[in-house]
């Protein structure tokens, strides 16, 4: 198990696979322009990854993948939202 800190400039990136977009999408996308798919998203992210290193930021991109999100989702009574997306990438990164 990995120690319950990250550097301060970390910045946790939540990526999906291509076979999963669709179905992450569908479970909402709060707080992002749509986009229109796979592709489009993809080439926004990368630009933002890249944007973050320039800027000096440490950069952990962890796979979300559609059930288990959801399912952590329903277990705790949660929305998907901005905050409960870094609880749960953070769950992901500090429970491996």
């Amino acid at each position: 198990m990995r120690t319950q800190t990250l550097p301060a400039s970390t910045v946790i990136v939540p990526w999906y696979e291509r076979d999963d977009f669709q179905e992450i999408w569908e479970i909402g996308h709060e707080g992002h322009a749509p986009a229109t798919d796979y592709e489009d998203w993809r080439r926004r992210a990368n630009r933002a990854v890249a944007l973050l290193r320039e800027h000096g930021d440490a950069v952990e991109i962890v796979t979300v993948r559609p059930a288990a999100y959801r399912d952590w989702l329903t277990s705790r009574g949660l929305p998907n939202s901005a905050a409960a997306r870094r609880c749960y990438l953070r769950r992901l990164i500090f429970s491996s």
